[in-house]
């Protein structure tokens, strides 16, 4: 419950919102008093939605489905690319080793047989 009338201070500007003193009750029937952040236009005596830790102290609200949706698409999406980077990294790699093993033959081979090729032999 908003125990004093929501306020602002310079040191939470816009993205904060307002203030207030608030107080609910814990587990076994224990008072807790704390100043937390309040809708905008909320009114003292009103209810307001308050999220508790397992220890009891207040904290965030749970995250969304939705967001929880769109974090799990963007981490997904960045395993993919990194994964396709790493497999195209290795390709690269292993085709760049084999077009020098290629060329590293070729010329020994040409070594050996060019002379008989050109009839300097």
């Amino acid at each position: 419950m908003i125990l004093t009338a929501p306020g602002r201070t310079p040191a939470n500007d816009p993205p904060a919102g307002a203030t207030a003193q608030v107080r609910w009750d814990g587990q076994g029937g224990t008072v807790h008093q704390a100043t937390l952040a309040v809708p905008d236009g909320a009114a003292v005596g009103a209810r307001i939605q308050l999220w508790l830790d397992s220890t009891g102290k207040v904290s965030a609200a749970p995250v969304t489905a939705g967001a929880s949706a769109a974090s799990a698409v963007f981490l997904g999406t960045l395993v993919l690319l990194a994964a396709a980077g790493l497999v195209t990294g290795a390709h690269s790699a292993i085709r760049t080793w084999a077009d020098h093993t290629d060329d590293h033959h070729w010329e020994q081979d040409w070594r050996l047989f060019e002379p008989t090729w050109s009839h300097r032999a």
